[in-house]
């Protein structure tokens, strides 16, 4: 949307277009003009590893980079 090396139309950083209109490291952005938004995509896939302790009544999960998780609905099973 300008002479900036993106611009996607927000001021949030961690979604490929910082808040200064910079790429962000691991991100890809393009398709942006004067008059459209940049369209911003991961090109290095985070890291994910999960824990669970000796019970399964405990998981944690590690990501290599911050990282942000949407659950809309969770749904818990309990083996009886």
């Amino acid at each position: 949307m300008g002479i900036n090396p993106c611009d996607d139309g927000n001021n949030i950083n961690g979604d490929g277009c910082s808040a200064t209109c910079q790429i962000e490291r691991g991100w890809n952005c393009s398709g942006g003009s004067k008059i459209t938004k940049d369209v911003c995509k991961d090109v290095v896939p985070h890291k994910m590893h999960i824990i669970r302790n000796k019970n399964n009544t405990l998981v944690t999960v590690l990501f290599s980079e911050k990282s942000s998780i949407m659950v809309p609905q969770v749904t818990l099973h309990r083996n009886l």
